[in-house]
């Protein structure tokens, strides 16, 4: 490999036609994807989550229906990242609480069973990110999976429809 091709690298993007066909076909291709190769969990907002929600009103240009005033994370989450010997997150752990300017509450869990790698300290000054790019920068929190069998740990998964179908959002 020589130095020019590690400046400008040329990549084949017919390699991932495969993957792209994947995704048409199963909504969760991306997390099994991504699970399977780096055993980590990306943490985001659900499409359908109501703070993700915007306004159908003309006059206000689509703006969100609700104001993020604060995001707090559980004490002990923050205080495991990073040590060698933190108990694993259950599904249900709470990761953080968002709470909206209308006086809102939502409690945000960690849907898979594993060890806190990370959470987002952006969060402290930029809380927009969390509606603005809830799935990039706007991630909540990086999980590690306690199982490596990623159909297991995805089995408290499901898709956008499944979601707002439990939510009663259709």
């Amino acid at each position: 490999m020589n130095f020019n091709t590690l400046i400008n690298p040329v990549y084949d993007l017919k390699q991932f036609k495969n993957i792209n066909e994947a995704y048409k076909k199963n909504e969760l291709a991306y997390l099994e994807q991504y699970y399977s190769k780096y055993y980590f969990v990306n943490l985001s907002l659900a499409p359908a989550h109501p703070l993700l929600q915007r306004s159908q009103d003309q006059s206000s240009s689509g703006h969100y229906l609700s104001n993020i005033q604060s995001i707090e994370y559980d004490a002990k989450v923050k205080s495991s990242i990073n040590k060698k010997r933190q108990d694993p997150l259950s599904i249900d752990t709470e990761i953080c609480v968002v709470t909206t300017e209308e006086g809102n509450r939502y409690s945000i869990k960690a849907g898979v069973a594993g060890w806190i790698i990370d959470t987002n300290t952006r969060f402290e000054h930029e809380k927009e990110l969390l509606q603005n790019k809830p799935f990039k920068e706007g991630y909540i929190a990086i999980i590690k999976p306690k199982q490596e069998n990623s159909d297991k740990s995805l089995s408290h998964c499901f898709s956008e429809d499944r979601y707002k179908l439990i939510r009663n959002l259709t």
